[in-house]
């Protein structure tokens, strides 16, 4: 009989020890010195877990905070949060999104909120709000451990859920908060049911917990199966039907209100036939993370997976060995912990293939699972005999600390995707985020490395044209204008306007004609006016002319200004005096700047271009 066998037996059996190394029957009272030991490691892992991140304090915004967080701050009130249980997480941003992942996540947007409420727009409480909700999750996770395992084996798999490397995406990045919070209350609510025969009280607290899971991250759903699966390693059997009817409930009403939230969107299509064909090299790499969490990046992108035969055998082989090893030492409550890992892990391929980008995020509620088996696998192991985990331990918090630097900033961790994955994903972030501050002669190869990929990120396609005319690149911008155009990147009414801009000022009146009949059907707003008066008076309408300029209410000096502009740089000199004269008879009067200025500065801060 193996170890994890000898246990289960023992808490079916009666009070005799299953092995002569465990100090105690799982889930017993213990006491004296073995308590108190337990309690000082406790402390001491929550302790070193805390300090080897807490450097991460003084980081700042990164990633999707720019869209969560930082554009999104007229949404992250108290007062909206009933509004976010009716919601995705996406339709409560500014954030442009032609195809999104339906995420259903209130109690993370609620997190926000009080963040904002707390600290304003000053990342360093984000920050700390996320750190303590993954010392919750650990704990809380320990206290579940303890009610199936012995305290060493209990101490040790929380141990390896808090400090292994991969799990800093979801603890560093602050948009990444859902994946501790939504692990939080699973294990709360599985520690609450643990008892065989939970009393009312019990039920209903895991019941509350379950739906704080379930509100802060889908994933979170497959809970019951952790519990039906340890049941089944402890008693032999389920527990009884009144002990997952709360789970039920509470299930059912997450359901349908995210059916109702998420009703207008989902995945494109073809997204899913995008994952399948690499679904070897996917199991490939989370293997690999599991057991080699070296190098960390956030650039792996499902399109550009592509790692050599050999990578993805030793990936999945490393996984399937390191599965039949913990089973064999720890028995049935083993294979309960690697079968919650599995199914934890299942709903992320479908946010893989609605986002393409392949997180490491999508371990840490699975790790609860192999945190189980590693606890299960290490009975019988005393802890004086333990120090061959002290090369392991060392290497998990030299990793972590390795990983800290590159969540500074989004430039910093744009810097290290690069670095680590270099591929158009990559290319495109790095791109944007010295575009967003203001690089534009940095960002704009790039930008146009990251143009050739199929298909191009939507951002990429608008900043790619808006760097080229902010850097006076006009014939560029035209030529990657129309790149955009055979790369089917979605005409959105910013692109359109963008590729106006860059036709009007290489005098491409054609293609202008083209853009200008898209924006007008938009009636987004007025910006596209001034390209709409240019290339009225190329083609000899001043009345078009004349009522464009009465329309947009800017036929002061700022509005002739920008059509003079495009009808200098566009090949028409010759129609420069008809700007003002066109206007004598149109009764316009004196016009003030724009409400919304164009995409770019056509004025002044560019340079004569080619």
């Amino acid at each position: 009989m193996n170890v994890g066998d000898a246990h289960l037996e023992h808490s079916v059996a009666g009070p005799a020890r299953a092995h002569s190394g465990a100090s105690e029957p799982p889930g017993g009272a213990g006491r004296g010195t073995d308590s108190k030991a337990f309690i000082y490691g406790t402390a001491l892992l929550l302790v070193a877990t805390a300090a080897v991140y807490f450097p991460v304090i003084l980081a700042d915004f990164a990633w999707d905070d720019q869209g969560q967080i930082l554009d999104n701050a007229a949404n992250l009130s108290l007062s909206h949060v009933p509004g976010y249980f009716v919601s995705d997480v996406w339709s409560m941003t500014e954030q442009e999104n032609i195809h999104r992942p339906p995420y259903y996540r209130p109690l993370f947007l609620a997190s926000l909120a009080v963040d904002h409420a707390l600290f304003g727009l000053s990342p360093r409480g984000y920050h700390l709000h996320s750190l303590l909700w993954h010392l919750a999750a650990t704990a809380s996770l320990l206290a579940f451990l303890r009610r199936v395992l012995p305290r060493f084996p209990a101490l040790f798999g929380a141990a390896v859920f808090a400090l292994h490397p991969v799990q800093s995406e979801s603890v560093c990045w602050i948009s990444g908060r859902a994946d501790p919070m939504a692990a939080c209350f699973t294990f709360l609510a599985l520690w609450a049911l643990a008892p065989r025969t939970p009393g009312p009280g019990r039920q209903v607290a895991g019941a509350l917990a379950m739906a704080g899971a379930l509100f802060s991250k889908e994933p979170a759903v497959v809970a019951p199966v952790l519990l039906a699966g340890v049941d089944l390693a402890r008693f032999g059997r389920p527990g009884p039907v009144r002990r997952y009817a709360g789970l039920v409930a509470v299930t059912m009403a997450w359901a349908g209100l995210h059916l109702y939230a998420a009703a207008n969107t989902g995945l494109p299509p073809g997204r899913l036939g995008h994952l399948w064909p690499k679904l070897l090299d996917v199991l490939g790499l989370y293997g690999r993370l599991l057991v080699w969490p070296y190098p960390l990046t956030t650039g792996r992108h499902l399109l550009y997976l592509s790692p050599p035969w050999w990578a993805t055998v030793a990936g999945i082989a490393a996984m399937l060995g390191l599965s039949a090893w913990l089973i064999s030492r720890g028995g049935k409550p083993a294979t309960a912990g690697l079968a919650f890992a599995l199914l934890a892990f299942l709903p992320s391929l479908y946010a893989m293939a609605g986002s393409y980008q392949l997180g490491e995020r999508y371990l840490y509620l699975p790790l609860a699972g192999v945190a189980l088996a590693a606890g299960a696998a290490s009975q019988g192991i005393r802890p004086a005999r333990a120090a061959w985990g002290l090369p392991l331990l060392l290497a998990s918090l030299w990793a972590i600390q390795d990983r800290l630097p590159d969540w500074q900033d989004g430039l910093s961790l744009t810097e290290s995707e690069v670095r680590v994955a270099p591929n158009p994903y990559t290319w495109g972030g790095y791109g944007l985020e010295l575009a967003a501050r203001g690089r534009w002669e940095e960002a704009l190869p790039w930008l146009r490395q990251a143009l050739d990929a199929t298909p191009p990120d939507q951002a990429v396609c608008t900043e790619s044209v808006r760097a080229a005319l902010l850097t006076g690149r006009r014939r560029e911008a035209s030529a990657l204008a129309i790149q955009t155009r055979r790369q089917r990147c979605h005409p959105t009414y910013e692109l359109v306007l963008l590729h106006g801009l860059a036709f009007a000022r290489s005098g491409q009146w054609e293609d202008v004609a083209k853009a200008t009949r898209f924006l007008e059907k938009q009636h987004e707003d007025d910006r596209w006016m001034p390209l709409g008066a240019a290339l009225a008076l190329v083609r000899g309408n001043l009345a078009q002319y004349r009522d464009l300029t009465r329309r947009s209410g800017e036929g002061g000096k700022r509005f002739r200004e920008m059509v003079t502009l495009f009808l200098k740089e566009g090949g028409r000199p010759d129609l420069v005096p008809l700007v003002s004269s066109a206007l004598e008879n149109g009764g316009v009067g004196p016009g003030d700047l724009p409400a919304r200025p164009l995409p770019i500065d056509v004025g002044g801060e560019m340079g004569n271009g080619e």
